[in-house]
């Protein structure tokens, strides 16, 4: 179930690139990650769940590995190329929130 989830989540992040993120439905997700409806609501109440819970996981990631703040460029750094690795999901995101 954990595998799931998680494929779910790198699902979600691959649409944005592709389409703005308040046109995304949970349709698109699951036909992608080849999933049933079902399975998406188990794991999930919604897309903005989904979102913010991936969201979440990627931040903890980020403190997990630059927790001690030795060096914040170093944590910069790292959240700037995972940004980098998806260009319009960022900004697709960040436009809809803005709104």
């Amino acid at each position: 179930m954990v595998h799931t989830k998680k494929i779910i989540k790198e699902t979600f992040w691959e649409i944005p690139e592709e389409k703005p993120y308040n046109k995304i439905t949970v349709q698109d997700i699951v036909n992608r990650c080849q999933v049933n409806r079902n399975t998406f609501y188990y794991h999930f109440q919604d897309i903005p769940t989904l979102m913010i819970d991936s969201i979440e996981d990627w931040m903890a990631d980020v403190i997990q590995k630059y927790g001690t703040l030795e060096s914040p460029a170093d944590c910069l750094t790292y959240m700037a190329q995972e940004c980098m690795k998806r260009k319009s999901s960022p900004i697709n995101v960040y436009l809809w929130e803005a709104c």
